[in-house]
């Protein structure tokens, strides 16, 4: 509208310079007739064309003005046009920043449900772990019942099968912690990222992330409590080794090899149904009932 009115005026301005300037031939044209007729007229046509200049110089300086009034509000028009689009731009950008942040917190939160059920799985397999050593244990004891050269020499050599077997479960818990933790840092650097990248809330994958963080935290707590225990039975089945049973009675025997291992009164079972379960131990390799650990 302002370039228009501008247009406008400048138009009209321009047109009352033509109509000036003519005017102005025509006034000296007529002096010049007259000028021989009388001095006094062309005196007064000599103002009057003087006045015709006067005014045929305000027109032009009337259309220069509104020419300038027309150039300023061209190129405010441009610098306006010029901010929306930086303005466009920036909005273009904040929506594909946006979009990323959106996809990236959608990831975390699917990595920190994948870090949940596996945390529940080491867990399962750590109660598994915690069973076996029962099993262990109680096998351990039916073992160290057993007397004679036959059940010593049997009894050395599952004792070697249960160490090993310790170990590899040893290994096997710290290779799952370890899995865990690794989960755990890359989705802590995803969840770092994704809030680099935008101010988006992610409450629910951080408390995805805390429910990981507890459960690798717990798994790792039931792993050294398994160490631990791992230790100690491995110091019992060491020093029972070490201490063999003397040359005297049955039950003597039986309360070093008991004392060995830690039993409580009562434990021990008689020769017959030691030398019975141990065979069917040997012929089936099916784990017994596991027992409570105290």
């Amino acid at each position: 509208a302002e370039l228009e009115e501008a247009a406008r005026a400048t138009a009209e301005a321009e047109e009352r310079a033509r109509e000036a300037a003519a005017a102005l031939r025509q006034a000296e044209d007529t002096a010049a007739a007259i000028a021989a007729a009388a001095s006094g007229e062309v005196e007064t046509l000599s103002m009057e064309a003087a006045q015709a200049r006067l005014r045929a110089q305000a027109e032009a300086r009337d259309a220069a003005d509104a020419r300038s009034a027309r150039e300023r509000a061209e190129s405010l028009a441009a610098e306006a046009e010029a901010e929306a689009a930086k303005w466009r731009d920036i909005g273009k950008r904040e929506t594909e920043l946006r979009s990323a942040a959106d996809k990236a917190a959608k990831i975390a939160s699917n990595e920190a449900e994948q870090a949940k059920e596996s945390a529940a799985v080491a867990a399962a397999r750590e109660s598994e772990a915690a069973q076996h050593n029962n099993w262990l244990q109680e096998r351990v004891r039916e073992l160290e019942d057993a007397e004679g050269s036959d059940a010593g020499a049997r009894y050395g050599a599952e004792l070697r099968r249960l160490r090993e077997q310790l170990t590899a479960d040893a290994a096997k818990a710290a290779d799952e912690l370890a899995a865990e933790r690794a989960a755990r840092r890359k989705l802590e650097a995803l969840l770092l990222e994704a809030r680099g990248d935008a101010p988006i809330p992610a409450v629910p994958a951080a408390t995805k992330n805390d429910e990981a963080s507890e459960k690798v935290l717990i798994l790792e707590a039931k792993l050294n409590e398994e160490r631990e225990y791992s230790a100690r039975l491995e110091k019992q089945l060491e020093a029972a080794v070490v201490a063999k049973p003397a040359r005297g009675s049955i039950h003597d025997s039986q309360d070093s090899w008991a004392d060995a291992l830690g039993l409580q009164e009562g434990d021990a079972v008689s020769d017959g149904e030691k030398d019975e379960k141990v065979a069917m131990l040997a012929e089936s390799g099916t784990p017994p009932s596991s027992p409570k650990k105290e």
